[in-house]
């Protein structure tokens, strides 16, 4: 996992034992089954494995001397009387919440032995469903890079795969339907790509939510142009049509159905309604128009449009 900048600033500026102790934490959570994933510039973050809710946040800093704080949510006071000789720790309330249930306890860590009570602690609380889970984390919350950077290590496995069997078939005649095996894959991998890309910036763009809801949905084909062009980012026309004709061939390859429109479709636009009669040509229209499909979202998003 890649440290926040401002940690790594942090540990550039601390002593070896300072370091060593930041390690020892960290590496103690994941042993407890913890996944973490940077968050803000001085937090890495860690998910309930319930309810899928950020509840652990480890934060590191060096303005007077090493800090290192972990804070932990979702509690209720019972879970916290584990040791009642334990270092003190500050609890922070929420307004809305009347029964005056903690929701943030910080533990400030200065040597190992104080990780001892809260690692009591996130046990307990990975072991039921916090009080307040109602709040299931929504796609707003969701940490979208790790899906995506694997959708891509995907895509650039299937490409090198496929370039060794190209050099392969110098030697060996293959049978031509291994290149529509290739071209199946590829398909389902890219518009995975692509819709991943817009659920990433979907809550700043109002123009990704509404391309999400198209679905492949032929009809909106043109909508999804006319959204695009509206926040100035200029498509080819042809790119969105391949896109969509892919995305038609995801869905008959998942759910083992065109229907009628869709087959049309993917005729109109030199696809084959066979699945083995994908080719190398088809290979190369979709994923040119990948390309610049990502290149399209990614304009909207930055942008926030």
């Amino acid at each position: 996992m890649e440290l926040p900048k401002a940690i790594k600033d942090a540990l550039s500026k601390s002593s070896a034992e300072q370091k060593e102790l930041f390690n020892y934490i960290y590496y103690e959570l994941v042993k407890l089954g913890l996944e973490f994933h940077p968050d803000k510039p001085d937090f890495i973050m860690a998910r309930h494995p319930i309810n899928n809710i950020n509840f652990i946040a480890l934060r590191y800093g060096v303005s007077k001397g090493a800090s290192i704080e972990l804070r932990i949510d979702s509690l209720q006071t019972d879970i916290l009387s584990v040791h009642k000789d334990t270092k003190e720790f500050s609890i922070v309330f929420k307004h809305w919440d009347r029964g005056k249930k903690p929701l943030w306890v910080i533990f400030r860590i200065e040597k190992k032995s104080d990780l001892g009570h809260p690692k009591i602690v996130i046990k307990k609380v990975m072991q039921k469903k916090p009080n307040w889970g109602r709040q299931i984390q929504s796609s707003r919350d969701i940490d979208y890079s790790q899906f995506l950077n694997t959708s891509a290590d995907s895509l650039i496995y299937l490409r090198e795969a496929r370039n060794l069997f190209l050099e392969d078939t110098k030697k060996i005649r293959y049978p031509p339907i291994i290149h529509a095996a290739f071209c199946r894959m590829l398909a389902v991998e890219i518009i995975s790509s692509i819709e991943l890309l817009m659920k990433k910036w979907k809550n700043q763009s109002s123009t990704l939510r509404k391309m999400l809801k198209s679905d492949g949905n032929i009809e909106k084909k043109d909508k999804i142009v006319a959204a695009f062009k509206k926040v100035g980012v200029g498509v080819d026309d042809s790119v969105v049509e391949i896109y969509t004709a892919t995305k038609i061939l995801r869905n008959a390859i998942v759910h083992s159905e065109f229907g009628e429109e869709g087959a049309k479709y993917l005729i109109q636009n030199g696809f084959p309604t066979n699945l083995t009669k994908l080719n190398e040509t088809h290979w190369d229209m979709m994923y040119e128009a990948f390309d610049k499909m990502m290149l399209y979202v990614s304009s909207v998003g930055i942008n926030k449009r």
